[in-house]
C-alpha cells in the first residue's frame, strides 16, 4: 500500500521491519535475507537494511562479510543511534576475530561518542571497567546508565553502587552525597540508603547533619525491631560525641547501644575507655575483661587484644598489683611482640 502510494522511504522501512520479523520472531534467516535483498536492490545504501544484513552475517559467524556490510552502513548512517549501533557491533566483530582489547574498546568509545545512551555499549564498557577494577571509569559508566534507567528500582540500585564507590574505594565521600540524597528521595523509608548517607556525611565532616539522620535511622530500626542494627548506630553517635569531647553524650549513646547488644566489641571497648578516663576502674576492668573472652575484628572494634591487656595492666599498676600488671603486659606482648607501649609499660615495672 505504501509502495503503491509512492511513499518509498516508508515502504522500505516496512520491508526492513518484515525482514526483522523473519529473523527474530520466526527464526528464518533465509526469508529475512530475501526481504533485505529486495530493499537493497532499490536502495543499495539503506543503512537500516545494511544493519539487519550485517546481523545475519554475524549470526552465521561470517565476520568478514559482517564487517564489510557494517562499513557500508557506516558510510550512510546519519542517526546517532544507528552510528552507535554500527560501532558497537563492530566492536563485537573485532572481539570475535581476536582483535586486541584496546581496538575493541576504541570501537565502543566511538559508539559512546555517537550516542551516550546506547545500552549495549554501556553494558560492554561496564564489564571492561569491572574486569580491570577501574572504579573511576565504572562510576562514569554507571552515571550514564542512571540517565537512561527506566524504573525507580533500577535508579536506586545504580545510585547505591555509585555512592558506595565514591565514598569507599575512590575516597570521595563529598561527591557521594548528591547521589545518596537522591536515593533517599526515591524512597524516604529506605534504611540502607540513609545509612550510606549518614556514613558519607560523617566522612565529609558534616557531623551535625549525620547526627540528625542517625536519629531517624535509629527510630526506623526500632520500629522494625532491628535492635542489634540500631545498637551499631547508637555506637556511631557515641563515637561522634566522643570526638567532640562530649563525654556525657558519648556515654549515653554507648550505654544505649550496650542495652540493645551487650556483645558488640566496639561498644564494649568504648565503654571501657570512657570508664577508664573517668577513673571508674571497676567498670573499666569489667568491660576490658569481657573483651578477652571474645574473638573480634580489631579494625571494626577500634581496639586490639594487645591494647586490652595494656589497659588491664595499667589498672593493676594503679591498684599497686604489680605481679598482675606484669602478667597482663607479658600476655599482651605474646599477642603483639612489637607493641612499643606494652614494652615501655613492662620496662617501667623494673
Amino acid at each position: 500500500m505504501e509502495g503503491a502510494a509512492g511513499r518509498k522511504p516508508t515502504e522500505l522501512a516496512l520491508r526492513v521491519a518484515i525482514a526483522n520479523v523473519w529473523e527474530k520472531e520466526l527464526d528464518s534467516p533465509e526469508s529475512a535475507a530475501e526481504a533485505l535483498e529486495r530493499v537493497l536492490e532499490v536502495a543499495p545504501d539503506n543503512a537500516a537494511a545494511l544493519l539487519s544484513l550485517a546481523r545475519l552475517h554475524e549470526r552465521s559467524e561470517r565476520w568478514d562479510e559482517a564487517a564489510e556490510t557494517l562499513e557500508r552502513a557506516a558510510a550512510h548512517a546519519a542517526a546517532p543511534a544507528d552510528v552507535a549501533e554500527i560501532q558497537f557491533r563492530t566492536a563485537g566483530i573485532l572481539r570475535n576475530k581476536g582483535a586486541s582489547p584496546d581496538e575493541v574498546e576504541r570501537a565502543l568509545l566511538r559508539a559512546l561518542d555517537a550516542d551516550a545512551t546506547h545500552q549495549g555499549t554501556l553494558q560492554a564498557l561496564e564489564a571492561i571497567a569491572r574486569a580491570s577494577k577501574d572504579d573511576e571509569r565504572l562510576v562514569s559508566i554507571l552515571d550514564l546508565q542512571l540517565h537512561t534507567a527506566s524504573t525507580d528500582a533500577e535508579r536506586a540500585k545504580l545510585l547505591r553502587e555509585i555512592a558506595g564507590l565514591l565514598s569507599g574505594p575512590l575516597g570521595q565521600p563529598g561527591a557521594a552525597l548528591p547521589h545518596l540524597e537522591r536515593l533517599i528521595t526515591l524512597d524516604p523509608n529506605e534504611i540502607a540508603g540513609r545509612e550510606q548517607l549518614a556514613e558519607a556525611l560523617i566522612a565529609a565532616g558534616r557531623a551535625d547533619q549525620a547526627v540528625r539522620l542517625i536519629g531517624e535511622i535509629i527510630t526506623e530500626l526500632g520500629k522494625a525491631r532491628r535492635g542489634k542494627e540500631a545498637a551499631r548506630w547508637h555506637t556511631r553517635l557515641g563515637t561522634i560525641a566522643e570526638a567532640r569531647g562530649d563525654t556525657e553524650a558519648a556515654a549515653a549513646a554507648f550505654n544505649a547501644a550496650y542495652k540493645l547488644d551487650p556483645s558488640h566489641p566496639a561498644t564494649i571497648a568504648a565503654l571501657g575507655r570512657l570508664s577508664y578516663h573517668r577513673s571508674d576502674f571497676d567498670s573499666a576492668r569489667k568491660f576490658y575483661r569481657s573483651l578477652l573472652l571474645q574473638n573480634f575484628d580489631e579494625a571494626t572494634a577500634g581496639v586490639s587484644k594487645a591494647e586490652v591487656y595494656l589497659m588491664l595492666g595499667r589498672m593493676h599498676v594503679l591498684a599497686n598489683e604489680i605481679p598482675k600488671a606484669r602478667n597482663m603486659f607479658e600476655r599482651g606482648l605474646e599477642v603483639d611482640p612489637r607493641n612499643v607501649d606494652l614494652k615501655a609499660a613492662l620496662n617501667g615495672l623494673s
